[in-house]
C-alpha cells in the first residue's frame, strides 16, 4: 500500500511516517519547497518527497505522482500569524482533498485537537488554531457527502515523547528535574492527558487499515490515554521517578487565557487502539534522555 503524508517533518508526522513504514507501507511525504527533510530522511530514508509550490495546479500535480492509496493530513499551523494559519489549516487541507477527488484516491485521516472542545463536548474553541481545524472539517464533509471523500479526523491530546525538538513542557521540566533547577509553573491543576508519540503513530495506523479495508469508522474519533492526572500529579510523578524532591514553584503563574482544565474524553475511541506506554514509562524515558544529554553538555 502506498501512504501519502503531509506534515512529515513535524514531530508527530515523523513518527507517523516510521510506523507507515515498519507496517510496510510505501510513504510518500507532501512537503513545500522551503522545508527542510533532514530528519525525515535520516529517520525513514526510503521516503519519496513530493514537493509543492504556490503554483496553480502543483499540489494536484503532486498528488497524481504519488497516487495514494491513502493519505494522512498531519500539516498544521500553530501560533502564527492569521493568514498563514489559514493557508495551512484550512486551505492547503482544501487543496490537497480537492486533489484526492479528482484523482479518485479517496480514503483520508485528518488531525485535529481536543482544544475544539469543552468538558460536556460541545465545540468551544479556545485558540485560534483550534477553530481552524474545525473549520476544515467542515471542508472535509462537503467532499465527503459531494465526492465520496473517505474520511475520518483523529482528535489528539497532549503527544509527548523523546527527541521531541519542539519546545514542549515536559521535556523542559525533565531537564529542570535532573538539574535540579525550579520552574515557575501555573497551579498545575489542570487534567492531562497524555500519549506516546508511538502509540499515537499506532492509532494512525490502524485508522489507516480500516478505511482501507472498507470498514465504517466514525466521523471523528480520539486518542486519549486512559491515565488522566492533574500536570502537577504527572510532575510529582516525574520527581519521584528521578529521586529529586519537586522544587518548582507552582501557583507562580497564572493560568493562560485559554486553558482547558478539563479535557473531553467523550468522542469514539479508535477500535483496538489503547495506549501501551503507561505514564510511568514514558515519563522515565524522558528522564533518561534529559539525563543523557546533561552528561554529553558537561
Amino acid at each position: 500500500m502506498r501512504a501519502l503524508i503531509t506534515g512529515a517533518t513535524g514531530y508527530i508526522g515523523l513518527a507517523v511516517a516510521a510506523k507507515l513504514v515498519a507496517a510496510g507501507y510505501e510513504v510518500h511525504a507532501l512537503v513545500r519547497c522551503s522545508s527542510s527533510t533532514d530528519r525525515l530522511e535520516a529517520l525513514v530514508p526510503s521516503v519519496v518527497l513530493h514537493r509543492f509550490s504556490k503554483v496553480e495546479n502543483s499540489i494536484a500535480s503532486c498528488i497524481r505522482a504519488a497516487m495514494p492509496d491513502i493519505t494522512f493530513h498531519l500539516a498544521t499551523n500553530f501560533g502564527g500569524d492569521i493568514r498563514s494559519s489559514i493557508e495551512a489549516n484550512i486551505v492547503l487541507g482544501a487543496e490537497v482533498c480537492n486533489a484526492l477527488v479528482l484523482s479518485e484516491r479517496l480514503n483520508f485521516v485528518n488531525t485535529s485537537t481536543y482544544w475544539e472542545y469543552d468538558a460536556q463536548g460541545a465545540f468551544r474553541p479556545n485558540t485560534f488554531y483550534a477553530a481552524s481545524k474545525r473549520a476544515f472539517q467542515n471542508l472535509i464533509d462537503f467532499y465527503a457527502i459531494n465526492n465520496g471523500l473517505n474520511a475520518t479526523t483523529l482528535v489528539l491530546y497532549d503527544v509527548y515523547g523523546t527527541g521531541d525538538w519542539r519546545s514542549k513542557l515536559l521535556p523542559q521540566l525533565a531537564k529542570s528535574i535532573i538539574e535540579g533547577v525550579p520552574v515557575d509553573l501555573t497551579p498545575g491543576n489542570q487534567i492531562v492527558s497524555m500519549v506516546d508519540v508511538r502509540d499515537v503513530a499506532h492509532g494512525f495506523v490502524l485508522v489507516g487499515q480500516m478505511l482501507l479495508s472498507g470498514e465504517i469508522c466514525e466521523r471523528t474519533m480520539g486518542l486519549a490515554s486512559h491515565e488522566r492526572p492533574t500536570l502537577r500529579e504527572a510532575v510529582s510523578m516525574m520527581c519521584q521517578l528521578a529521586g529529586k524532591p519537586d522544587r518548582n514553584r507552582w501557583g507562580a503563574k497564572s493560568y493562560p487565557k485559554h486553558q482547558v482544565m478539563m479535557p473531553f474524553f467523550g468522542l469514539p475511541s479508535v477500535p483496538g487502539w489503547v495506549a501501551q506506554i503507561d505514564l510511568q514509562a514514558g515519563l522515565a524515558a524522558l528522564l533518561h534522555e534529559a539525563m543523557a544529554q546533561s552528561v554529553v553538555g558537561g
